[in-house]
């Protein structure tokens, strides 16, 4: 079970929780592949939604000195609006008490 964050009614980042199977080598990485899979119909029905272009990969992830660096496929560009996109990524990152920032690249590079 992971806990990621949609955008609900009201404009802000919601915590839901989601069942995620293990994908990958850390319990970031299958939190941030459950976000990038976006709302399931239960959350859908809630009223969350996800600003996430739908089409968006996780390339890769890691963490220094308790900096989440995520890397993220050139589809997040598309997301329609990129403010509301980067809360759901955030909130999801420092919701984890060892994470105090994140920085969001795309495709290597650092997002502005």
């Amino acid at each position: 079970m992971v806990q990621v964050f949609f955008i609900t009614l009201d404009g802000k980042p919601t915590a839901f929780p989601i069942e995620q199977p293990r994908l990958g080598g850390s319990s970031y990485h299958d939190t941030f592949e459950a976000l990038m899979a976006g709302p399931t119909l239960e959350i859908l029905k809630k009223g969350a939604v996800s600003y996430i272009h739908p089409k968006t990969k996780l390339i890769g992830l890691s963490v220094s000195n308790r900096i989440l660096y995520v890397d993220v496929s050139k589809d997040y560009i598309l997301s329609r609006n990129q403010d509301k996109a980067y809360e759901q990524l955030k909130a999801t990152a420092v919701r984890h008490t060892q994470i105090k920032d994140l920085v969001l690249l795309v495709e290597g590079s650092p997002i502005e």
